[in-house]
């Protein structure tokens, strides 16, 4: 059945809530689905709902802290820079929005010119919101020097940022990351003593100084310190897999991330493979531009990283 104009009554509130007109809805269901319309006019008593071709309609008023806070949302990286002091390691924790790549620049450039140096850790976070703090927690043991994370915009080298101070008889070490007053984690890792000691360079678990700086790895080509077999593995990997990886792979932001944080793609490599307009375009950008620089062992690795299951289905026997 349908109707030329619809007048839905909005039940009787007290006078002195105020509705925000472009917060009033209606809502309408059809297959069990909910849509939101705005109305065609806003009375003070009703509502008007014009054209409607339904039955089952309601009037609600959306949240607008709700919508402030989606508004606010976007997908986050966590930065963890760690350096030796006496008697243990001192760690930087930093929340930062994906997209914000200058800002993850600049927090590089400072912590480096400090003498602290990167640790890749898991550093994918699905929502963060510039309107929300954050608190970090560590596992016993650990002396958290300030607790609040604030994730900002703006490209500055006071970026706010967590200090974990870990002593040296600490050989695993947990962090954990919480809205705060929040008990769910939104993210947490686990540094191992091979983590820790990497990062300075000792030469039984980790890359010296020099070789993060490899001239490879500057050029944008990976270092082959890793086993053939390990490297052979990942060339086969993308090369039975290529047609499928380009159809199923999913978030490409923290694949992007952890290459140019490898040096592995520029920052202008990393927009030409964006500014393609299919989603299947960018995925065959990203592997030819691996399979050019011969970095299928690194993508390997990041892959199992931010998408395990993608991998393990892939590889899978048939």
């Amino acid at each position: 059945m349908k109707y030329q104009q619809c007048t839905y009554l909005i039940p009787c509130v007290p006078k002195s809530l105020k509705i925000n007109k472009p917060y009033l809805k209606c809502a309408h269901f059809e297959d069990g689905i909910c849509n939101l319309v705005s109305p065609s006019e806003v009375e003070s008593s009703h509502v008007v709902l014009k054209g409607a071709t339904y039955t089952s309609v309601g009037v609600l008023i959306e949240n607008s802290q709700t919508r402030r806070r989606k508004q606010a949302q976007s997908r986050g990286t966590v930065l963890i820079y760690c350096k030796q002091v006496t008697n243990g390691f001192l760690i930087h924790v930093y929340l930062v929005p994906m997209s914000k790549s200058q800002v993850i620049k600049v927090i590089k450039t400072k912590e480096t010119r400090l003498g602290f140096r990167w640790i890749d850790k898991s550093p994918y976070i699905k929502f963060v919101n510039k309107d929300i703090t954050y608190t970090i927690r560590g596992s016993e043991g650990v002396t958290l020097e300030s607790e609040e994370l604030h994730c900002l915009y703006s490209v500055t080298e006071h970026y706010p940022y967590a200090t974990v101070r870990v002593p040296e008889k600490c050989t695993t070490v947990k962090l954990h990351i919480s809205e705060k007053a929040e008990k769910e984690d939104i993210w947490s890792c686990v540094l191992n003593e091979e983590d820790l000691y990497g990062v300075v360079g000792t030469p039984s678990t980790s890359s010296s100084p020099s070789d993060s700086e490899d001239p490879k790895a500057m050029n944008g080509t990976p270092s082959t310190s890793s086993s053939p077999s390990e490297s052979g593995r990942a060339r086969t990997f993308l090369q039975k897999n290529k047609e499928k990886l380009c159809h199923r792979l999913g978030l490409l932001e923290p694949i992007l991330l952890s290459l140019n944080e490898k040096r592995i793609i520029t920052d202008h490599e990393e927009q030409s493979i964006k500014s393609h307009n299919m989603k299947l375009q960018q995925n065959r950008a990203l592997l030819d531009m691996v399979k050019s620089k011969e970095a299928e062992e690194e993508f390997y690795k990041i892959l199992k990283k931010t998408d395990p299951c993608l991998v393990q289905s892939l590889e899978q026997p048939i």
